[in-house]
């Protein structure tokens, strides 16, 4: 397992049970406490999942047009724009995407497990400091979109196994329930960094819709693309169906955790040896 992965399940899993442990503190049991939040992320889970077979008329309208411009790259134009991206260096290209690389690198090099954690904790952490209900809020949806985002990019890696761009084999080459030797080679669509990082910053952009925080978090998610595409690890659609799926999974989220807002509240708990946040249902 790699380090990151551990690293992300431990920082996850500490929240969780800091989260209860406030919540014990405030006068709830902990067995309450797990099924409170348990039934949370289950319920948020399940809305999500069913989604998209309760989309109504004009919703089955965009997800088909979508689905129909994805179909024209993957068929059209991914290899084309692979060409003249990362391997020809077109001067179109190069001129003005090139500089906006540099974000995307930096993202790359932590990773999205080590990035999300450490966004997860500054948010949670300046939550409980400041008594700021927004950050605990905010520290919790980015939790649950990064986890639900990572399960949903996992299954459609495993079950597309699209090659990526660097084994040379095509846009059109599929190879699903790959081995394990070949995992990251087969495992183009979608892209994880860019649903992971739309995912984040979607999070942000919607729980703070100032133009200094939106537009740099969307500029940010749109490096991250960039930047795979720019290494070859994906295609053009690869990046676009990531960085929608992302987005998707987090608007859901924070549109239910508004419609939400008067049943459940975040609580900001600090005392001499201990701290967290309580969840009220």
């Amino acid at each position: 397992m790699k380090i990151r992965t551990i690293i992300i399940s431990l920082c996850l899993i500490l929240l969780f049970f800091t989260a209860m442990n406030a919540q014990s503190i405030s006068g709830q049991s902990d067995e309450n406490s797990v099924k409170n939040i348990g039934k949370t992320i289950f319920s948020d889970f399940a809305d999500i999942g069913t989604a998209p077979f309760k989309m109504s008329k004009k919703d089955a309208l965009l997800f088909t047009a979508f689905a129909a411009v994805n179909a024209g790259l993957v068929f059209g134009t991914d290899e084309q724009i692979d060409k003249d991206f990362t391997l020809e260096g077109d001067d179109f290209y190069i001129r003005h995407t090139k500089h906006l690389l540099p974000p995307g690198q930096f993202y790359d090099r932590m990773g999205p497990q080590v990035f999300s954690t450490a966004l997860i904790g500054m948010f949670a952490t300046g939550g409980i400091f400041l008594r700021d209900k927004k950050m605990l809020q905010t520290s919790f949806l980015l939790t649950e979109s990064y986890l639900i985002t990572a399960l949903l990019t996992r299954l459609g890696k495993i079950s597309i196994g699209r090659a990526r761009p660097y084994n040379d084999k095509g846009a059109r080459f599929y190879k699903s329930f790959y081995s394990k030797a070949d995992k990251e080679r087969f495992y183009s669509m979608p892209s994880g960094h860019t649903s992971s990082a739309f995912a984040a910053m979607t999070v942000l952009a919607q729980q703070y819709p100032q133009k200094y925080i939106k537009y740099p978090a969307y500029a940010l998610a749109a490096s991250v693309a960039l930047q795979r595409m720019d290494d070859r690890k994906h295609w053009l659609s690869d990046v676009i169906i990531g960085g929608a799926l992302g987005h998707w999974v987090a608007k859901k989220l924070v549109n239910r955790n508004r419609s939400q807002v008067s049943a459940s509240t975040f609580t900001p708990y600090l005392a001499k040896n201990k701290l967290g946040f309580v969840i009220h249902f």
